[in-house]
């Protein structure tokens, strides 16, 4: 059984023999499999073959993850690129940023040494839980995952669970576990949802990979067909699509939205652009991939603007400059008292004991600010008032003091560590934004 895995493995690098791939490693069983199996084709196939591996800095573990994903590589002949994150998630989903800023890295690396695909070892249960999680959350971008998707090769889709298992068992591949799998949401799919399917018919996982097959198969035609509105849909012409049949039209939608940039657009926005488009009314709504779109009958859909992403978490540096990815925060210590009261127009001043901890952050969804002397505001109103555009406001830089906002520069200065009797140190802040979306 375990010679599966080689078979297929060998059926889809053959057709690029003498390329250059990247082996996405983690370190769990079925990439340590995967890599261990490429290297044992290299030859035959004149492969060339890096390993890379993306330490998150989300785990207590991570660090003894990377470590054996080295070293593993190391005893393979396989050399390793290591990839580190330099932020973590605010308010993007935890999940989806890794799985972002992971894709981005190995992209990076198939660039720096020129190769041909990236590699992972996605299988027949991951399949399974990916057409699962996109019917239960509505997230629609296809019906499962692609074998091959532009630089992206997924060789071990049709292979199961239990023949990476047999694999790594009958080689002694040495592999780590992560100990929040159980936590994610594929990992509540695993655990919870896939038993009872396979008590139900031992054979249910092979069934809904084949049956994800047939779909994939009949979304490409459908795509296929697609394609050729799409122009359409982006120009004047966009209401003569409304005779089309809707599984034709809602296609031509997720086209529209990536020749615009967009990466995916969730069910109940394709909805409200379809139902906009057959009614012939305006909207303008963001999508995945930080793209403002907006459609009007006379125009079609066009892009309109970037999304800002939120910001990671920025100590803030006293004294010093915090940089920021589209400008600085920069704190300098002031002498003696300031002349002025600041309201935060432009730079504000802080009692230097106070703001000990302080960083450097996005507004949280709904949160509100306690403004110097006006009291309590929500701040997506104060952004309104200072007309900063809402595609921007997700990564508007606050400052925060103990979880609490005590300044937005440009927009309104907070109640903390406000400048009194008793305070011997004054620091002032002042930012730099440099990036267009801000002028």
């Amino acid at each position: 059984m375990s010679e599966a895995v080689i078979s297929r493995l060998h059926g889809a690098f053959a057709p690029h023999r003498g390329a250059t791939l990247i082996i996405a490693f983690s370190g769990g069983r079925d990439s340590a499999v995967l890599l261990h199996a490429a290297t044992k084709l290299r030859s035959d196939l004149s492969l060339t073959l890096h390993a890379a591996h993306f330490n998150h800095h989300l785990r207590g573990n991570a660090e003894r993850d990377a470590a054996f994903a080295t070293e593993f590589a190391r005893k393979l002949g396989v050399p390793m690129i290591v990839g580190h994150a330099d932020s973590t998630p605010v308010q993007e989903n935890r999940e989806q940023w890794a799985r972002r800023v992971r894709y981005l890295f190995l992209e990076q690396c198939r660039e720096q040494v020129q190769g041909k695909f990236v590699v992972t070892a996605h299988h027949e249960r991951d399949q399974v839980e990916t057409l699962l999680f996109r019917m239960a959350t509505g997230r629609w971008s296809g019906w499962g995952i692609a074998a091959e998707d532009q630089a992206l090769l997924r060789p071990l889709l049709s292979v199961s669970a239990d023949e990476i298992r047999r694999y790594a068992e009958d080689h002694a591949v040495p592999f780590v576990e992560d100990e929040t799998n159980p936590l994610t949401s594929r990992g509540k799919i695993r655990s919870e949802l896939i038993p009872p399917l396979l008590a139900l018919n031992p054979s249910a996982e092979r069934n809904f990979r084949r049956t994800a097959d047939d779909l994939a198969e009949d979304e490409e035609y459908l795509r296929e067909i697609s394609e050729r509105h799409v122009p359409d849909l982006l120009s004047f012409q966009s209401t003569e699509l409304r005779s089309l049949p809707s599984p034709i039209l809602r296609r031509v939608i997720l086209g529209g939205v990536y020749a615009l940039g967009g990466t995916g657009v969730s069910r109940g926005q394709r909805d409200q652009l379809l139902a906009a488009l057959l009614d012939g009314k305006p909207m303008e709504l963001s999508v995945s991939g930080g793209v403002q779109l907006r459609y009007t009958p006379s125009r079609g859909l066009e892009r309109v603007g970037e999304v800002g992403l939120p910001l990671a978490e920025y100590p803030l540096k006293i004294p010093g400059e915090t940089v920021l990815p589209f400008g600085e925060v920069r704190a300098e210590i002031w002498s003696g008292l300031p002349p002025f009261e600041a309201t935060g127009e432009k730079d504000a001043f802080f009692d230097r004991e106070q703001v000990s901890g302080a960083i450097v952050r996005s507004a949280k969804p709904g949160e509100v600010m306690e403004v110097f002397r006006r009291g309590k505001r929500e701040v997506r109103k104060l952004f309104q008032e200072h007309r900063i555009p809402p595609e921007h406001r997700a990564s508007y830089p606050v400052i925060s003091i103990g979880g609490a906002i005590a300044w937005i520069p440009g927009v309104a200065r907070g109640e903390l560590a406000t400048i009194n009797d008793e305070t011997s140190s004054v620091i002032k802040l002042s930012a730099s934004l440099t990036s267009n979306s801000w002028d």
